[in-house]
């Protein structure tokens, strides 16, 4: 927690964890930001799992929720340390079919093309974007390796 120096681009950001489906957690964040910068310019939230149930049991609010903000789905991200490439190393084979298989680009996504997605988001000239689902992955085919 705290702000940090982005790396190679200059100035500040305010890192936190905060689970957004805990009562009083974007608050503690709004106030530890204030705290530290004085106010919050730009946000993006990384969050994942599923609001509300099925089609049938999610509540008006679920949606509403849902539609407010712009969102961004990433697929399969490669990146040093993560499981994918403890994946790659465990089992080259699986993985090479895996790729094959779901990647038309023959490889999984990188950090810093989602990145680049959220930078978008967060810039000028994506404010007459709302509710977007802005899916970044390469055409994956599936959301695993094991076909499920």
């Amino acid at each position: 927690m705290g702000g940090t120096e982005t790396d190679g681009v200059g100035g500040d950001v305010f890192t936190c964890v905060a689970d957004v489906t805990s009562p009083g957690e974007v608050e503690r964040f709004v106030d530890e930001a204030a705290d530290g910068f004085g106010r919050v310019d730009l946000l993006v939230a990384n969050v994942g799992g599923i609001v509300g149930g099925g089609l049938l049991d999610s509540t008006a609010q679920d949606w509403a929720r849902t539609f407010e903000l712009n969102t961004v789905s990433p697929g399969s991200t490669i990146f040093p340390g993560g499981s994918w490439e403890t994946y790659a190393q465990q089992d080259p084979d699986g993985f090479a079919e895996f790729v094959r298989r779901d990647f038309p680009a023959g490889r999984l996504g990188h950090a810093e093309e989602v990145a680049d997605v959220v930078a978008f988001l967060l810039s000028d000239r994506a404010t007459w974007i709302n509710g977007a689902d802005i899916t970044v992955d390469g055409a994956q085919g599936r959301p695993s390796a094991f076909g499920y």
